[in-house]
């Protein structure tokens, strides 16, 4: 009976209280629709889900595990999936928004699908003074996005970044975390295309 009741409600939420007719609670008839909604969820996205669960268990024991844990996703997916943020979170045994709290916390996570490539330009007054706003004009050109944006083909996302280290030639843009400094409007087609032919 349940089951056929889940059935009639999942087709059609109004027809609770009718289950409610035959015998069934109201919190047992939401109990079987979120168990059925999990599995449903469970079965679509299974083999992801258990590869989540197998990137987050390693960091679970250790100080500061979260974040190596939402690395370890990121350099999986190139980005955290809601399903990974809220796998954490249980692993954890925080709350989700706790975990999405740290995931949109930090500048190197995303929560949103980006680029093989990220590219990273610092915004730090040095690199300012020194260009960088004519070398984020040659980005956005050449790759057809704004900065934040994610080009059409999949290949590169454009980012900012704070200061990279790299003070003594600069500006400085990073693709992938490997830095390139001193760069030029006239270097960015060069090293898109070194980028595109790896």
């Amino acid at each position: 009976m349940g089951g056929d009741c889940l059935h009639i409600v999942l087709q059609n939420p109004k027809s609770m209280v009718a289950c409610t007719c035959f015998g069934l609670r109201m919190g047992d008839i939401l109990r079987l629709m979120v168990l059925n909604l999990k599995s449903i969820y469970n079965i679509q996205r299974g083999g992801v889900l258990v590869e989540y669960k197998k990137l987050v268990d390693d960091y679970t024991s250790m100080p500061g595990g979260l974040i190596e844990a939402f690395h370890a996703i990121q350099n999986e997916h190139g980005y955290l999936p809601e399903a990974a943020i809220n796998e954490a979170a249980e692993a954890f045994k925080i709350s989700a928004a706790e975990a999405y709290g740290v995931a949109t916390f930090y500048s190197m996570f995303s929560v949103k699908p980006r680029g093989k490539y990220v590219i990273r330009i610092c915004r730090s007054a040095p690199c300012h003074v020194e260009g960088a706003q004519e070398v984020i004009a040659a980005l956005e050109q050449e790759l057809g996005i704004c900065m934040g944006g994610t080009s059409n083909d999949g290949l590169f996302s454009l980012e900012f970044t704070e200061c990279v280290g790299q003070c003594q030639e600069r500006p400085v843009i990073t693709i992938n975390g490997e830095p390139y400094a001193g760069v030029t409007p006239g270097d960015v087609p060069g090293i898109l295309n070194e980028i595109r032919n790896k």
